[in-house]
């Protein structure tokens, strides 16, 4: 328990009776700064103690990887509320549809700095309540939302409408960082795209 040791950790490749509790461990350690968790099966247990992240007072980046988190994102989302040091999070190919995304995004940490959620599925509803947090937040610096599994050959996949988030760049004074790659933008959202461009003067 001595704190020069859990400044990071990585967890990952991980199932079994056993994880519920490492979990809750780790989520209980006051000094952590960064906690990596990779392609992990959860169990429902395992799930509740994301909740565990209001307790962590001195974490300052969470990323989550190949972890199914689409059962566990009600958990999750009750500790991001009231986190207080939280500055970067990644959730990464965790299989989050519209729904959870707008869940997640509207659950964000105020203080929040960097928000990567490549390799989901965010459509009308996630970008909706994303494009509220590009224009209200005074901290959000990037933004990666690439990947976003779009098909633009079938239209009931729904579509990447990328013009609600452009309108929020308009008014924007803090994000420098955008990844849209791989979202299947097309002319008419590379139109809203450009316009957002032409008034706003941080993006890197």
């Amino acid at each position: 328990r001595q704190k020069a040791r859990w400044e990071n950790i990585t967890l990952e490749d991980c199932e079994g009776e056993y994880l519920d509790t490492i979990l809750a461990f780790l989520f209980h350690l006051d000094n952590c700064a960064f906690i990596h968790l990779s392609n992990l099966i959860l169990s429902a247990n395992g799930a509740w103690t994301l909740q565990s992240i209001v307790f962590c007072r001195n974490l300052s980046k969470l990323q989550l990887d190949l972890i199914d988190l689409s059962f566990a994102m009600p958990m999750l989302c009750r500790g991001l509320k009231s986190n207080m040091s939280l500055q970067c999070l990644i959730a990464s190919r965790c299989g989050l549809n519209d729904d959870r995304l707008h869940e997640l995004f509207t659950s964000l940490p105020k203080q929040l700095q960097e928000l990567r959620i490549f390799g989901n599925k965010c459509r009308e509803k996630g970008l909706a309540a994303i494009t509220s947090v590009v224009h209200h937040s005074q901290h959000l610096k990037v933004l990666d939302m690439s990947y976003q599994h779009v098909d633009t050959k079938n239209p009931n996949d729904g579509e990447f409408d990328v013009s609600w988030l452009a309108g929020a760049l308009h008014h924007n004074k803090v994000l420098k960082v955008l990844d849209l790659d791989n979202d299947g933008i097309d002319d008419g959202h590379l139109t809203h795209l450009c316009a957002a461009l032409c008034s706003n003067d941080t993006l890197e």
